[in-house]
């Protein structure tokens, strides 16, 4: 009799294993579709993180721009305005008394590159006319860019 007990212990016992992997297996399974689910999740969040920085970044970008040319505006305010004239067009105070007159910037067809060039090197390094200074002691590169880039913003050729 207790040969038979103990078979029927040790049989219960690995039923009772058995049942408990069956309900393991379950949390593991649970378990592993939580996984893949977390996973697919983030993934997906990852992509949209990459459009939603690329968008940020356009923003950031225009944001950049924009105080730019702001910065552009006053260096041009302060240092252009005499011979270029409030709008550009080359209709300054200045103007009227030299012997030719400064290049019209709001119909300008030169490259970004090609303007940055005049303002740091001056008129006469570049072939166009020896009244137009040299700036490129007095602004920074950046500065350059920046009048760069109001010259761009009121450029009406370009629009």
């Amino acid at each position: 009799m207790q040969i038979e007990t103990a078979n029927n212990l040790a049989k219960h016992a690995r039923s009772a294993k058995s049942h408990k992997r069956k309900r393991n297996g379950g949390r593991y399974g649970l378990c592993l579709a939580a996984a893949v689910f977390v996973a697919a999740a983030c993934a997906t969040w990852n992509a949209g993180a990459d459009q939603r920085s690329g968008a940020l970044f356009a923003q950031t970008k225009q944001e950049n721009d924009t105080a730019a040319i702001m910065r552009g505006r006053r260096i041009f305010e302060k240092r252009c305005v005499m011979c270029h004239g409030v709008t550009g067009k080359g209709d300054g105070i200045r103007a009227m008394s030299l012997p030719v007159r400064p290049a019209n910037l709001s119909t300008s067809k030169m490259s970004d590159a090609e303007k940055a060039r005049i303002i740091e090197k001056g008129g006469a390094a570049v072939g166009r006319s020896p009244l137009m200074p040299v700036w490129g002691n007095e602004f920074s590169k950046k500065e350059i860019g920046d009048l760069v880039k109001y010259l761009r913003a009121i450029n009406i050729a370009r629009k």
